[in-house]
């Protein structure tokens, strides 16, 4: 058992000995990462490329809404404002919404989604469409159950 004792006693001192020799080569190593010398070509005081502060770009306002124009007011109906188009009528949804789907096509525009819905009474008709330039218009004609004005917002 001495014999045992003996040789773990030996391994730790001899172990200890070659760590303490590669912590004192390691601290002992010169250092190898130093910074480069910046080379002055002209009298400026001039920063690096990488030092230099980089322009924030502004942001662009975004874009005026087109003025949506007499073309898509609706004949007879009153206008309660102007951004976005809201305007009331009398007349039945279903005409507005015919009045309105052809106006949009003969301009060009491709109809994507056309929604009609009539729920306990509460009409809803709804449409997007666009152009070949990326142009959009909504148009959302709602009537309440009860109610016999129509309210039409045109978006654009």
């Amino acid at each position: 058992m001495n014999f045992f004792l003996s040789a773990v006693a030996v391994f730790v001192i001899v172990l200890g000995a070659l760590i303490n020799r590669t912590i004192a080569s390691i601290s002992e190593a010169p250092n190898t990462q130093e910074t480069p010398a910046t080379e002055v070509l002209s009298g400026r005081d001039e920063q690096p490329p990488e030092a230099q502060p980089k322009p924030t770009p502004t942001p662009e306002p975004p874009a005026p809404q087109p003025e949506l124009q007499g073309e898509y007011i609706y004949q007879g109906a009153s206008i309660v404002s102007r951004d976005p188009l809201v305007m009331r009528s009398n007349d039945a949804p279903e005409a507005i919404s015919d009045w309105y789907e052809s106006k949009i096509r003969a301009a060009g525009f491709d109809v994507k989604s056309f929604v009609r819905t009539n729920t306990n009474g509460n009409l809803l008709h709804k449409f997007a469409a666009e152009d070949g330039d990326g142009s959009s218009i909504t148009v959302e004609i709602d009537r309440p159950s009860g109610e016999e004005v129509t309210k039409i917002t045109v978006t654009k």
